[in-house]
């Protein structure tokens, strides 16, 4: 997020009072609760996990609101963040970002699973060109 809200816009989301924080899925419905009675635009951004219907569900009493931007990719077949980046970028300009090979893609995708942060990092530092997945780019508009 912060890698992508720099890109789009030439700095960091804090050096334009832009809070990004992480949100336990139990924590979630309050947060949203709170954000809405403070009248604070949030945007939200999940992974699918592979039924857009039951996500859809999960914030369907948030969807359409003014100030709260529910954000995911739509692809069932990518449930998460990992293979978007390797479906919108491709394999090898993953690999050189993190600095290893892998034998296939499926390899590729769950290392950047089990290691999130060291990936994360990775995306972050990087003098690399990279896509930031459309639901994520859209989120940090």
């Amino acid at each position: 997020m912060q890698r992508a809200y720099h890109t789009a816009h030439g700095k960091m989301p804090l050096d334009a009072g832009v809070d990004v924080i992480s949100v336990n899925s139990l924590a979630f419905k309050r947060f949203l609760e709170i954000a809405d009675l403070l009248d604070i635009r949030v945007a939200v951004v999940t992974d699918n996990d592979g039924d857009v219907a039951a996500l859809k569900d999960k914030y369907k009493g948030y969807l359409g609101k003014d100030k709260v931007l529910i954000s995911f990719d739509a692809d069932e077949a990518v449930q998460t963040m990992e293979p978007q980046l390797v479906r919108d970028n491709g394999k090898d300009k993953i690999e050189k970002i993190l600095g290893r090979v892998f034998p296939t893609v499926e390899e590729l995708e769950k290392w950047m699973g089990k290691n999130k942060t060291q990936s994360a990092l990775k995306l972050f530092a990087t003098d690399e060109d990279w896509i930031v997945p459309d639901y994520i780019a859209n989120a940090v508009k």
